[in-house]
């Protein structure tokens, strides 16, 4: 069996293309290998469906090699790919692309057996329906004992969407950066398994617009808009569609993050999202990147003013890595590379179950070229990042390191909103302690939080606030806090 389709996109104001063909009834596997033969490669996605109208794959055509595979054998299987029988009958195959050019793509699809670039080494996620499979994929599965700070990146991409690296490849550089977890977050696609790996990988997604961007973490299945995202083009229509997702993602109880919120062209745009539905703000992305430093900046201004308004909402990281390790942007220093930022979260044992946990309940320090572990007492019981503290409180001993560090740290403590710096002491060759007293006044809304910068300023790090009191807060959406704090960001 050998098919041949044609696609030709030659009008920009059309958001997809649709063709069909018929499966017989004796094929076993599905080989799908794609070329552009009109205009030039760019960014583009593939999406297959079988008779029963399940998505069997998913997949950007910007990088790698167009060869993939549909299959029951996880070695004829690529990342996206759902693993399965090949019914017989019509399946349908939709390409959405992003660009104004004249370009033809061809797809031959046949069942020959042949060596794919990437496959499921590690296994199958999902079933049929996009729906993690509870026997191969468990929440609960335990990948560390011990009671820590772990080390990861909840932002991230491979060449499932527009990242240039391979599983392998990026699995590589996690281990050589010393993670212990990983979270890929394709734009409106999700992995179906992953390769081999020691690390824990939490399955996640990249919500994308042109309004915003934002992650859904821990997830457990595919959002149920992603594709009326996709294909949609009213504006309105798009807008009640991320809302519901939005929706969705908090009613499943997984981590909603807003990605890069004041980043050029990719800021977010949804004044309607209402800051009850958001568990984290991205306030470190990507920091290689050169518009990356003054837009970090303004989110974290944003999120102090959250703050003060009484929002719970937590700061994370992102390396939002889309680029080879050899590879620079313009003027950089440094490669954007997994981890940089870090986001550590505190968890007793490491599970996705217990890693989510963490994110949820704000257990978090987010750092690049060092690592920040805070030490919180109170009457002489311990603390971590995100807790709630006593109202009785009236003084807090607030202690941390900063540690594996190759440049000497500045250290604040912030204090609804008001910096303050603290002394700050070198205790070993790439060792730094700080210690402090917080003495609070009254029972009233109080939030505490260190922040590490280099002496030129650099951002390097800061730790989730600890916090006490209630406040009711002025604003309940995100457009209405901004309109009123941006001149003040």
């Amino acid at each position: 069996m050998e098919q041949m389709i044609q696609f030709d996109w030659n009008n920009p104001s059309e958001k997809f293309l649709q063709e069909s063909i018929v499966i017989p009834g004796e094929v076993s596997r599905l080989l799908l290998v794609g070329k552009f033969t009109k205009g030039n490669r760019c960014m583009g996605a593939i999406i297959a469906e079988d008779p029963e109208g399940k998505i069997r794959l998913q997949r950007f055509l910007s990088f790698g090699e167009l060869k993939m595979g549909i299959s029951n054998r996880p070695e004829e299987t690529s990342p996206g790919a759902v693993m399965g029988e090949i019914q017989a009958g019509v399946w349908k195959f939709t390409l959405v692309f992003f660009t104004d050019q004249n370009i033809r793509f061809e797809l031959k699809i046949s069942e020959e057996s042949e060596i794919l670039p990437e496959t499921l080494t590690g296994g199958s996620w999902v079933d049929k329906d996009l729906v993690l499979s509870k026997e191969r994929y468990s929440f609960q599965k335990m990948y560390q004992s011990e009671n820590r700070w772990y080390k990861g990146d909840f932002h991230t991409h491979t060449r499932l969407s527009d990242g240039k690296e391979t599983l392998e490849g990026v699995m590589k550089k996690a281990v050589d950066m010393k993670m212990d977890f990983y979270t890929p977050t394709e734009h409106n696609v999700i992995h179906t398994g992953w390769c081999k790996t020691p690390l824990l990988i939490l399955p996640g997604i990249e919500i994308t617009t042109e309004k915003g961007h934002m992650n859904l973490i821990g997830i457990t299945k595919m959002p149920e808009k992603v594709k009326n995202l996709v294909t949609t083009t009213d504006e309105n229509e798009i807008e009640n569609y991320m809302q519901q997702t939005i929706e969705e993602g908090t009613r499943n109880g997984w981590i909603t993050s807003i990605n890069h919120p004041f980043l050029t062209v990719w800021k977010w745009n949804y004044g309607v999202t209402q800051l009850s539905s958001i568990d984290c703000l991205e306030i470190i992305n990507d920091p290689t990147y050169p518009y990356a430093a003054k837009a970090n900046e303004k989110a974290l201004n944003f999120w102090n003013e959250l703050w003060n308004d009484g929002h719970k909402i937590w700061g994370i990281g992102g390396s939002d890595s889309h680029n080879l390790i050899e590879e620079r942007y313009e003027g950089a220093d440094h490669p954007s590379i997994a981890a940089d930022p870090a986001t550590f979260v505190f968890c007793n044992g490491l599970s996705p179950e217990n890693l989510v946990k963490g994110v949820k309940n704000g257990n978090i320090c987010v750092s690049r070229f060092c690592r920040i572990e805070p030490e919180i007492i109170i009457d002489g019981k311990p603390y971590f990042p995100g807790d709630e503290i006593p109202k009785t409180t009236k003084e807090i001993q607030y202690s941390a390191y900063v540690l594996e560090t190759q440049m000497e740290p500045e250290v604040s403590i912030i204090v609804d909103g008001e910096k303050k710096n603290v002394e700050i002491k070198q205790i070993g060759q790439e060792s730094y302690k700080v210690e402090t007293n917080v003495c609070i006044q009254t029972e009233d809304w109080h939030w505490i939080r260190l922040e590490v910068r280099s002496k030129e300023q650099q951002l390097l790090g800061f730790t989730n606030p600890i916090y006490t009191g209630e406040k009711k807060s002025k604003y309940r959406t995100y457009g209405e806090i901004l309109k009123e704090v941006e001149k003040r960001i």
